[in-house]
């Protein structure tokens, strides 16, 4: 079934097949439509399937929202399974710019087109599509400013001849290097994502991506200009002065995060009613606890940790005496499959179970928003995924990081250095590093016992507010969503007054 052909402006919105992507993406989509814009989202048809299981039972629940669907034919990788490495997500990154191209050729052949397309920053290729066809087209970045700007500064130095990384992270001294970019923090080399590196499958694609960040018109951000206030300005001098340099417009930056708080009120008032039929074993949970006195740890949808490295935490854990929420998968030898709660309980020592059973609780999903809003929710031990970053620093409560794998060194380093509102698991922890029972209990034990500790919960407090303002009546998020509308409405207007539109970036 084709898309209808509408008068009014026309966003179209290509998701990565990435859920957390997929989820980001989503939101602005639905702030979008709400504010009258004609929205249609294209992603897989696993991650939409997800995403409106995500929304509850409202009955046509994507027509509430004013957001059509169209489902991209994607074969996606299981991100916990890390076999393969990066290699194996070049495949369905190609599949879903492809899928993009058909369904804009079939539209495209039909008459109907956008009126600009807003499309994820991985997904270079179907920048390229759309603008080729005259559509504006725009990057999606659910990133931290630091993150954007490392990717644009060393390609830049890469392209002058003044930088050249390591081929690899596993030279042997990488590890003991540092990198120092302008308005960041510094930076130990491994914490730069290892897509940089040539020897990494996706390298042609960071490469590509930094061009799409310095080609592109406009750029829309998910998260809000004062949480980074120093990266942010980086990255501006670093897009003003590459226009400059080749002749071109500024590319215009909108920051118009965090944008759950802009949602419609469908999934607050869903939530109210599956809480009012059946309180979730979390919220009991945290309901019997002291007030900011719970460490929740989870590592997000797409990450895994090793089965050794579970039971490492959970001493960790219980040695902090601190009550907590556990939740977490971590995958089965034969990589295909995942270790649940009751298996992993049946490992560990029946009195270490005994000494915890009153102030822990082990799930294998938790309401991480009702979680994090909870008054007894004291810590989020996490891995430093955007999503979840944004939503700890929305709800105020301090961050003990624990990254994993892409953006999520960069973030722990900013959140640690700049915004101070995180303490890392542990100093010098590398990708897929190993950390100790002992570094997790010091770790907590320093944020819920220290004055450093109460120092940054401080600073949770201040950011919270921040970030309230930034998405009240003057905030700076809101005014940007209200320019990213205007500006689209009158792209619609130019193109319904031309049978010729220019092609824009």
């Amino acid at each position: 079934m084709g898309l209808e052909v509408n008068p009014n402006a026309t966003v179209w919105f290509v998701a990565l097949p990435f859920f957390t992507h997929l989820k980001a993406t989503s939101q602005l989509a639905e702030i979008l439509a709400g504010r009258g814009l004609t929205v249609t989202l294209l992603g897989s048809k696993h991650d939409i399937q997800r995403l409106q299981a995500s929304w509850g039972h409202i009955p046509e629940s994507s027509n509430k929202r004013n957001i059509q669907f169209r489902s991209l034919d994607i074969e996606l990788p299981d991100l916990g399974n890390t076999v393969g490495g990066n290699a194996r997500l070049l495949k369905p990154f190609a599949q879903a710019e492809l899928a993009f191209e058909e369904v804009l050729k079939s539209e495209l052949a039909r008459g109907s087109r956008p009126t600009c397309v807003i499309v994820d920053l991985f997904m270079p290729g179907a920048r390229d599509l759309a603008a080729g066809a005259g559509i504006p087209a725009w990057p999606f970045l659910p990133f931290l400013s630091s993150f954007l700007t490392t990717n644009l500064y060393l390609k830049k130095l890469g392209a002058a001849g003044i930088l050249t990384l390591p081929d690899s992270l596993e030279e042997s001294d990488v590890k003991e290097e540092f990198i120092n970019i302008p308005g960041l923090s510094l930076m130990k080399i491994y914490e730069v994502n290892a897509i940089y590196f040539k020897c990494n499958p996706l390298y042609r694609l960071g490469q590509r991506r930094a061009d799409f960040l310095q080609e592109a018109d406009v750029l829309i951000m998910t998260g809000f200009r004062e949480l980074e206030p120093q990266a942010f300005s980086a990255l501006e001098k670093l897009l003003y002065f590459n226009a400059l340099q080749n002749s071109r417009k500024i590319s215009k930056i909108w920051t118009v995060g965090p944008m759950f708080p802009l949602l419609s009120d469908n999934q607050v008032s869903v939530a109210k009613e599956l809480v009012a039929e059946k309180v979730d074993p979390c919220i009991r949970f945290l309901d019997s606890q002291s007030p900011s006195s719970v460490v929740y740890v989870s590592f997000g949808t797409d990450v895994s940790v090793s089965q050794e490295q579970l039971l490492e935490l959970v001493y960790g854990l219980e040695s902090s005496q601190q009550p907590f929420i556990c939740a977490l998968r971590t995958p089965k030898s034969d990589q295909n499959s995942y270790v649940m709660v009751q298996d992993l309980l049946s490992d560990l020592d029946p009195a270490l179970l005994s000494r915890i059973s009153r102030r822990s609780l082990f799930v294998e999903w938790a309401p991480q928003m009702d979680v994090l809003s909870h008054a007894s929710t004291g810590a989020f031990l996490s891995h430093c995924g955007f999503n979840s970053l944004l939503e700890s620093v929305w709800h105020g409560v301090p961050i003990l990081g624990w990254p994993r794998q892409y953006d999520q060194f960069t973030n722990c380093r900013h959140l640690v250095d700049e915004a101070q509102i995180a303490l890392e698991v542990h100093p010098r922890l590398i990708p897929d590093g190993f950390v100790t029972r002992k570094d997790v209990e010091i770790v907590i034990t320093t944020l819920f016992h220290t004055a450093e500790g109460k120092a940054l919960r401080e600073r949770a407090r201040q950011m919270k507010q921040q970030a309230e303002e930034s998405v009240g009546e003057n905030g700076s998020s809101s005014k940007n969503l209200e320019t990213l509308v205007a500006h689209i409405e009158h792209l619609a207007k130019q193109t319904s007054g031309s049978s010729n539109p220019k092609q824009s970036t």
